[in-house]
């Protein structure tokens, strides 16, 4: 069985969700045993701790590759559901899905966020093509129309939806994006070019307004390499609008480590935006705020420096350019700045303008 920095874990703006712990197949027998919660699936299901290791074993750790399993925790780190697919036919690339949420969580948003974070690792990383879901009274119908699931046919007292991997992706937010260029000292200035003029080609190419780029700085005064200087729009940082963060790569992390007021208002920057990208060095931001637990990072150069050796052993780091882990982006060079520019674009625009981009910029990497 995996370690617990090995369990797969994705983040979102309300909550995240993360392959359990062996001990907290404690929490699922609660869950299915809850008769508000299931009188509309069936009714409680006892899941006796006879039955852990089997299912520990199929569904988490070490898989039979056709289950993948995780439960739903609030940003406050509570469990409070469950969500998986199950049943993958590796011909077809179909599976089935599944979501529970404990009753008095239900309404707030949690499950559709949740669902949207689970798709997201089927569709992307997992490959499948196509998943579907098998529903018996409205309140589920309706949250799969909400997802841009399909109604597909109707058998008994069963609707039977679909959602495919074209139709995930097509999904647009219409809501103009505030994107915030975060500056402090010695950054490295072709992180802000690159998003600059990614994102300003992402406007022309859609004929349209959808990123709003702002630089904002967080010190009254930042140092620069080769004698280099950004307009900066202001000199507050605007929580409320933010809705993606930008942290670039500098020569002098350090610097802002120790400006505990900066620290602050990134955290809670944080805590509103809808994703945080960060660049090289600026990793150090995110594990002084203990932002990186669970997730995966990129192989940053000198990262050993930038996070505490007791630390790094019990994070996941891999040999990509690039780390989606949900809300929090991390990219370790020039390639894998390119990588999450092209990724932020593609969940919020969708695929054909990412071709687009692509084909402007002379790459292919989606």
């Amino acid at each position: 069985m995996r370690k617990e920095h090995e369990l797969y874990r994705r983040n979102g703006k309300l909550v995240y969700i993360k392959q359990p712990e062996y001990k907290e197949l404690a929490f699922i027998a609660k869950l299915w045993n809850d008769e508000e919660t299931m009188k509309d699936i069936g009714g409680v299901y006892k899941f006796t701790e006879n039955k852990w290791e089997s299912f520990y074993k199929k569904m988490v750790s070490p898989t039979d590759g056709r289950n993948f399993y995780c439960l739903i925790y609030t940003a406050k780190d509570e469990p409070i559901g469950e969500v998986s697919f199950h049943g993958y036919d590796p011909i077809t690339k179909i599976a089935r899905s599944n979501i529970k949420i404990y009753y008095r969580y239900r309404n707030m948003g949690y499950g559709k966020e949740a669902m949207r974070l689970m798709l997201e690792y089927y569709f992307i990383d997992f490959e499948g093509k196509m998943i579907l879901d098998k529903v018996s009274n409205e309140n589920s119908k309706g949250f799969a129309n909400k997802l841009g699931f399909k109604k597909s046919g109707t058998y008994q007292n069963e609707t039977t939806f679909k959602l495919t991997k074209k139709d995930f992706f097509c999904f647009k937010d219409s809501n103009i994006k505030n994107v915030s260029f975060i500056i402090y000292d010695n950054i490295n200035m072709v992180n802000y070019t690159l998003f600059w003029e990614i994102f300003n080609e992402a406007n022309k190419l859609s004929n349209k307004k959808i990123f709003n780029f702002n630089i904002i700085s967080l010190t009254e005064k930042v140092k620069y390499n080769n004698n280099l200087k950004l307009e900066v729009n202001s000199s507050n940082f605007n929580v409320s609008t933010s809705n993606i963060i930008i942290l670039p790569d500098s020569t002098t992390i350090e610097n802002i480590l120790k400006n505990e007021n900066a620290i602050k208002i990134i955290l809670e920057a944080y805590n509103q935006c809808d994703y945080i990208c960060a660049i090289g060095s600026s990793v150090a931001i995110l594990e002084y705020m203990k932002s990186l637990t669970g997730i995966s990072i990129p192989n940053i150069e000198n990262l050993s420096t930038l996070i505490n050796s007791n630390r790094l052993n019990r994070i996941k780091v891999t040999n990509e350019n690039f780390v989606d882990n949900g809300r929090v982006m991390i990219a370790s060079n020039l390639m894998g700045t390119i990588e999450m520019i092209l990724s932020i674009i593609f969940k919020i625009s969708g695929k054909d303008l990412v071709r687009k981009l692509e084909k402007k910029l002379g790459i292919n990497i989606t």
